[in-house]
């Protein structure tokens, strides 16, 4: 035998390949155990955004006005729109501080969040693309209540009500 060479006995070499195949069956059942755990993940996810997308649509179809107000009371800007920052801000807070809890929720805090805001974004785009303005200002939902006949302040009045209440008190 040359100087340097070992050898090894095929119960020795049977014992290293069955070592060899039970790690590497091992590794197999982590890869799947992750695809499964990946899969769920964006399962969560998808729910989660289109939970908030139908809570948001069943919150602003119950509260908005007649004409698409769904407005923050006493501010002149869109509940929805500030929803969405508040809670995207929260999730962006979550990420960043100290607690595991707070850390670990965090991305789900900012996927619902983040629909809200895609929603809004959804209704102002929509509404830039009917009537060719942009503007934050323009209700989600609906028109712009200062486009709107009768619009006078905060409260918008229609024009038809505020004729027929004039016909009829002279």
């Amino acid at each position: 035998m040359a100087q340097g060479m070992f050898r090894i006995s095929s119960e020795q070499l049977n014992k290293v390949q069955s070592v060899i195949a039970a790690k590497d069956a091992l590794i197999e059942k982590m890869r799947l155990k992750e695809r499964a755990t990946k899969g769920l993940s964006q399962a969560k996810t998808v729910g989660e955004i289109v939970g908030t997308a139908l809570v948001m649509g069943a919150v602003r179809g119950k509260c908005e006005k007649e004409y698409g107000n769904f407005q923050v009371p006493g501010l002149e800007f869109d509940a929805e729109l500030a929803l969405g920052v508040l809670i995207t801000g929260a999730g962006f807070v979550m990420a960043q501080t100290s607690n595991r809890d707070a850390q670990r929720y965090s991305q789900d805090v900012l996927t619902v969040g983040s629909t809200i805001l895609a929603g809004f974004a959804r209704g102002v785009a929509r509404n830039w693309g009917k009537t060719g303005e942009f503007s934050l200002n323009t209700i989600a939902g609906g028109a712009s209540p200062r486009s709107l006949p009768g619009w006078v302040g905060y409260a918008p009045t229609p024009a038809v009500n505020v004729l027929d209440a004039l016909s009829q008190t002279l």
